[in-house]
């Protein structure tokens, strides 16, 4: 049964309440009198009762909004169990709730899709909402629901696209397809169906009472080479990006597409294998060139991505992204930003294992509106049993690359960055200060490497450029005001305040009296004060001396940041951009009389929620084990038995 199903029987089933009030008694005249309010017990003194806002007058968009970010993102069955649960809590929350579930619908079981299917096929007007309008994505998993049946009968997908007049987007997706990206060269028993693009280009299927259908407006597809079959090829691709349903698409994805020598026989010519290459690369870019509304192009686990794909993509492209496209190297790129790049402003590259990060010499003269940067440098291994994932550049950036970066740019990502030295590393988070009056519109700054260098210069690298990017980027963040309810908080009394401050006022005054005469130089004050200050401290040790001990030795990465941490907390800044460190040794550097040196004050930027800089030399593994991976069945080691103090009986005998 599928959610819109239940929430009418719901309707159907549910009984009306009755009006009588509670809390009523009877009197033998027949008057009803209520009960007197029983006055609640509150826990703090001054804070008013919580006031529940009136949920069902809040316009239908606002409950739409809630209900898709409360059950983002709908890839279990508990999120859509709770949006149907959500949908029979009263009629306001029903429509809401329910086109949040099937805006995009969880086809998580095979009895789900084809449940899916039976809904839509019925008359609109036989069901409580019109649940063909309110779909507007579909993602199909082949291996599990579009290539089996369920009793017997397999997915009819071209009645479940005919029903949608809103569909915007079609997936069809396999987990071959996916890292660690070794499955590429197997093929599928599923295709996609010839009379698919027939129903969504609205061509009448000659299948019984099923009539003209308007065509669908599909602003989003991926094709996949494993799923093409022989009888469609690029050029068939070509022809269907010309036809109505595909003429608006925006965002276009390939998958698993090489160049024809990649599988080529030991007895082709050199030269064969070159024309075919090309050939297979001009067909590629005929197919995406045919699409006259493209903004966002994706490829992945492609080589036909390679210096001669680049200069024949559209220059139009707002968005550009590779995944696993191994033969892109840093030098094609950049002529491809330079030439074609104007009009990029979000660029994803991930685990391509020839493309290192010396584009970004070019990045602020090629791309002039950037906004977003993601580069993932981790890669993965053709092979399962032995290592050939190491990258294919000699370095990641030279030092001296000196990176130029967009003023447009508001989001920088570079993770898993390694195979480079040190001083790369400190010319590209000097480049990021030094560009900080021209960035004023980052918000978010990430940066992850590895440095293979002693841990003692990688703990001192990482303190101290650190503690710059956040001194320069990072946002002052202010604690909100302690408001635990809706309600308005109760006022402090005055008298409490006053109070409180009085009391300061009398022990300064107090304490004013016994201090040291005022014509003491503070030389001398700070060395009365600090023999006291440390017996104080030594004598606070010393009564909280039953602490836990710490056995771990402090030779990681993990000890030196918490040591960094402790330390970036004491430093106290004199000047901005300056602490006392550095004060202490200029001063004594320079000679007694001379004027201070004039030390320019690094610019303040302030407008990032996130400044991220992490320095180690982990080795990238790839699937990393964390503490969930290790438990036994029960999910909980705390929900063992507690010992009763008594141990079993264990047989004495052999464990077999």
């Amino acid at each position: 049964m599928t959610p819109g199903s239940e929430v009418e029987q719901k309707a159907k089933t549910t009984p009306k309440k009755s009006n009588a009030r509670r809390g009523t008694k009877s009197r033998p005249d027949g008057v009803d009198e209520e009960e007197p309010p029983v006055p609640r017990e509150s826990n703090t003194a001054g804070v008013k009762e919580a006031v529940i806002p009136d949920w069902t007058r809040l316009p239908y968009l606002i409950l739409l909004r809630i209900f898709q970010y409360a059950a983002a993102p709908l890839t279990e069955l508990r999120e859509a169990r709770w949006l149907t649960a959500a949908s029979g809590v009263c009629r306001a929350f029903a429509e809401p709730a329910l086109t949040a579930l099937y805006e995009c619908p969880p086809l998580l079981s095979r009895s789900m899709a084809h449940g899916l299917v039976s809904l839509l096929s019925k008359d609109p007007s036989t069901t409580l909402f019109n649940y063909r309008v309110k779909v507007r994505e579909l993602w199909v998993d082949v291996e599990e629901i579009a290539s089996k049946t369920y009793r017997g009968q397999p997915l009819d997908i071209e009645a479940l696209v005919r029903n949608l007049p809103q569909l915007k987007s079609i997936r069809f997706f396999h987990q071959k397809d996916d890292a660690p990206y070794r499955s590429l060269d197997g093929s599928l028993r599923w295709h996609y169906p010839a009379a698919l693009f027939e129903v969504l280009n609205g061509t009448p299927v000659p299948t019984g009472n099923a009539g003209p259908v308007e065509h669908a407006r599909l602003s989003e597809w991926q094709w996949n080479r494993r799923l093409m079959g022989p009888k469609l090829d690029l050029a068939g691709i070509k022809a269907l990006h010309q036809t109505p349903a595909f003429l608006g698409l925006k965002k276009l994805s390939f998958v698993n597409y090489q160049v024809p020598s990649l599988y080529a026989k030991a007895g082709a010519s050199d030269d064969e294998l070159a024309s075919r290459d090309l050939a297979f690369v001009q067909s590629m870019a005929d197919a995406i060139t045919a699409v006259p509304t493209l903004q966002h192009l994706a490829i992945e686990s492609s080589t036909v991505v390679n210096d001669r794909l680049l200069p024949l993509l559209p220059k139009s492209l707002q968005t550009l992204e590779l995944v696993n496209c191994w033969d892109v190297n840093s030098e094609d790129f950049a002529s491809y930003l330079l030439s074609s790049g104007s009009q990029l402003r979000h660029l994803i590259l991930r685990h391509n294992q020839s493309l290192s990060l010396s584009f970004v010499t070019v990045l602020a003269t090629a791309c002039p509106r950037l906004e977003l940067l993601y580069v993932d440098f981790k890669t993965y291994k053709h092979h399962e049993f032995y290592k050939d994932s190491d990258p294919s550049y000699d370095e990641l950036l030279t030092a001296e690359q000196v990176p130029e970066w967009p003023q447009s740019l508001e989001a920088l990502h570079l993770l898993n960055m390694k195979k480079w030295e040190a001083e790369a590393a400190e010319n590209l988070i000097q480049s990021l200060i030094d560009s900080a009056p021209k960035l004023l519109k980052l918000r978010q700054l990430e940066l992850k490497a590895m440095l293979s260098i002693p841990i003692h210069e990688r703990s001192q690298l990482r303190n101290k450029w650190g503690t710059k990017l956040k001194r320069v980027f990072l946002r002052e963040k202010k604690d909100p005001k302690p408001f635990f309810s809706l309600s308005e908080p109760a006022q402090q009394a005055a008298t409490e305040v006053r109070g409180t401050k009085e009391k300061k006022s009398r022990k300064t005054v107090r304490a004013t009296a016994v201090e040291s005469p005022s014509r003491r130089s503070a030389r001398l004050a700070a060395q009365f004060s600090n023999p006291s200050s440390r017996a104080s401290s030594v004598g606070r040790d010393l009564r909280s001396g039953l602490g836990r001990p710490f056995y771990a030795e402090p030779d990681t990465d993990v000890d030196e940041e918490d040591e960094e941490l402790k330390q970036g907390q004491g430093q106290v800044m004199t000047r901005e951009g300056e602490d006392n460190s550095s004060g202490e040794e200029s001063s004594s550097a320079s000679p007694a009389g001379a004027p201070a040196a004039t030390k320019t004050v690094p610019f303040r930027h302030g407008m990032c929620e996130k400044v991220v800089l992490q320095l180690d030399n982990q080795k990238l593994v790839e699937t990393a084990l964390t503490m969930d991976d290790f438990l036994d069945s029960e999910g909980d080691d705390l929900s063992d038995d507690d010992w009763a103090g008594e141990d079993e009986d264990f047989d004495s005998g052999y464990a077999w």
